[in-house]
């Protein structure tokens, strides 16, 4: 679960700025939070904002860290990722702070780097159990020096290793710490963890944007539980869909010729047996794939989206034919497959193409298929429908506002300490809480332009 985050000198990102998941004293939606014995994390965060606020960059900002994570510093863009409005940020480094809870061990895991220059300039690491609440330093690196406690090393052969790495680290600017140790799998329980905190941002933390895609979409009609899922859901969300399978053909030509890539052409038609090429044209909303058949014949496969008609007879349709609320949908849904296995789920511009009803029940179903799980959603939306206290907390409500130097602010509804019979969608509409978007030019001074 992540419990807290803190962003520093990332695109509109000046000053630290922090979101926290701890819930306050809020007595309503008791289903929202994951209790422990001294404290509760909230499963959901709403995050409002007028355009350019910078809700999509604070998505943006865990996304690039977690990027960095994984994948490394080397194969991440991060050039002019800093605060641009002041010049002098380019040599300031910028920082990524989580707070994370893995089974019941809080990590505090942190890091700082000169983007522009792909360098490190400070790594942390610490923990604490919910039993002992002690905080323990796990290492602390400033620059290319790393310092880890070797009080967690049982054996002189750990710390041996580890005094290797240390000094291999010393040479490597760009790399994290954290990463070069988990990457190597060690099997020592002592060093382990560092793999631990590492996989918790490879498989537990999911961040989507508008234009994510659930590119496996074609196994919906192969995959009895994935299609089962999506007949459940779809039907419920009353998109008129009834069925969805796939189609298969030998006659393909015409969609070869729609494939704007020679090489892409003839791995097709060279397609070895059992093998499989997935092609969908972003543009065009087309998607389809190629396979060998039972008869080594080339085969082009199609999803077919099946509607009632007025007598009750089966239509079907193809993906592109879908609307850009249902094809969302299509991206979407997969997401609850994810909440079984306790993940922190981010999504950009949640409510994109959906209708107000449709993203309520989108919430409401997320809360009741997360009950007994850790899962968490947090995201960034416009919809001020969702703003109601009978549906959601006061401390699961976020703004982020842009400041007079550019700078994006975060901050809670819950400073506010409204009731809970308060119209909050009423007061955000009418600016009491700020996020909004001002407007300097009247429609007539709009207007008088348009005609000069």
């Amino acid at each position: 679960m992540l419990l807290r985050f803190n962003v520093e000198n990332f695109l509109s990102f000046n000053n630290s700025q922090e979101l926290s998941m701890y819930s306050s004293r809020v007595r309503k939606h008791k289903e929202h939070t994951i209790e422990y014995t001294d404290f509760s994390v909230l499963k959901s965060a709403f995050l409002y904002g007028a355009n350019a606020s910078g809700k999509s960059n604070f998505v943006k900002s865990i996304s690039y860290a977690k990027n960095i994570i994984i994948n490394g510093i080397s194969n991440t863009n991060l050039f002019n990722k800093y605060f641009k409005v002041d010049k002098n940020n380019i040599d300031k480094p910028s920082k990524f702070e989580f707070e994370i809870m893995i089974e019941n061990t809080v990590y505090i895991y942190g890091l700082g780097l000169l983007l522009n220059k792909k360098i490190v300039t400070d790594e942390w690491l610490y923990k604490y159990t919910l039993k002992s609440k002690k905080e323990v330093t796990i290492f602390e690196r400033e620059n290319n020096k790393v310092i880890f406690n070797e009080d967690i090393l049982f054996d002189e052969n750990s710390k041996k290793r580890m005094s290797v790495y240390i000094d291999d680290i010393k040479t490597m600017p760009s790399s994290l710490f954290l990463s070069e140790i988990a990457t190597k799998h060690l099997e020592n329980e002592d060093i382990k963890l560092l793999e631990v905190v590492h996989n918790w941002f490879k498989y537990n933390l999911i961040t989507i944007f508008p234009e994510s895609e659930f590119l496996n979409k074609l196994l919906i009609g192969y995959d009895k539980k994935l299609n089962k899922l999506f007949s459940k859901y779809l039907k419920g969300f009353d998109t008129g869909i009834s069925e969805i399978t796939v189609s298969e053909t030998e006659d393909f030509s015409n969609v070869l010729d729609e494939i704007n890539n020679k090489q892409l052409v003839n791995d097709i038609i060279n397609l070895e047996k059992n093998r499989e090429i997935i092609f969908y044209d972003k543009t065009k909303k087309k998607l389809f794939s190629f396979r060998k058949n039972v008869n080594d014949n080339l085969t082009i496969n199609k999803l077919n989206i099946i509607h009632e008609g007025k007598n009750n007879d089966s239509i079907s349709f193809e993906y592109e034919e879908e609307s850009d609320g249902t094809r969302r949908l299509f991206d979407l849904i997969p997401l609850y497959t994810e909440l079984e296995s306790s993940r922190t789920i981010l999504i950009d511009e949640f409510d994109r193409s959906l209708h107000p009803k449709l993203s309520k029940k989108f919430i409401e179903l997320f809360y009741t298929i997360s009950k007994d799980t850790k899962s968490q959603l947090i995201v960034t939306t416009h919809e001020s429908s969702l703003l109601d206290l009978l549906l959601v907390r006061r401390d699961e409500i976020w703004f982020i506002e842009r400041e007079k130097d550019g700078s994006s602010k975060i901050f809670t509804l819950d400073q506010f300490k409204e009731r809970f019979d308060k119209s909050v969608e009423k007061a955000y509409l009418l600016g009491r809480y700020g996020a909004l978007p001002t407007f300097k030019n009247s429609t007539l001074e709009v207007l008088k332009c348009v005609k000069e």
